[in-house]
């Protein structure tokens, strides 16, 4: 594996004993002891495992997998459409991200934050939301296995798939909640 070191705020790294300065682009393997700021770093994360608990920056030019990827999100902000992947071992607060969730699965039971700049299919989603707030009215899919506390999430409801014959009918908000078995 290339490293990429951090000097005087400017990066670098080595190739064929030649300093670069900037990102190198082909870049992967374990980035568990990798800390810092990520935020000049452009690229596809797909072939990246390990955790990323001290990296911290935006991650707008960031795509790929992030299936291998585990750790604490709460430094990191940006847009992320263009990641897909397995988030069961992310945790942390997502207020600072945005982006289209549809190419994401797992469990967000360790994601906090305001989801108000996430939209997309939460259909392989799963997890307790008790610590997420927000608008979720660009979020879609089937919240089956979500549960959690929703008191502070707000958003349209039209996404539920409810059928016209129930809406004439009316809905009772109660039949739209799971209930814990005693």
């Amino acid at each position: 594996m290339k490293k990429c070191l951090t000097l005087e705020n400017k990066i670098y790294y080595f190739d064929n004993n030649k300093k670069i300065y900037g990102a190198h682009k082909n870049i992967s393997g374990n980035v568990s002891n990798i800390s810092g700021n990520i935020s000049s770093i452009r690229g596809d994360v797909s072939n990246i495992r390990g955790n990323i608990s001290s990296i911290r920056g935006d991650i707008s030019s960031i795509s790929g997998d992030v299936s291998n990827i585990s750790g604490n999100i709460s430094s990191i902000r940006g847009n992320i459409s263009s990641i897909s992947g397995n988030i069961s071992g992310i945790r942390g607060d997502v207020s600072g991200v945005s982006g289209n969730v549809s190419g994401i699965s797992g469990d967000v039971s360790g994601v906090s934050g305001n989801v108000s700049g996430i939209s997309g299919d939460v259909s392989n989603i799963s997890g307790n939301v008790s610590n997420i707030s927000g608008d979720v009215s660009g979020i879609r899919g089937d919240v089956s296995g979500i549960r959690g506390d929703v008191s502070g999430i707000r958003g349209d409801v039209d996404d539920c798939e409810i059928t016209d014959e129930e809406r004439r009918k009316g809905i009772n908000i109660e039949d739209l909640i799971f209930k814990r078995k005693k």
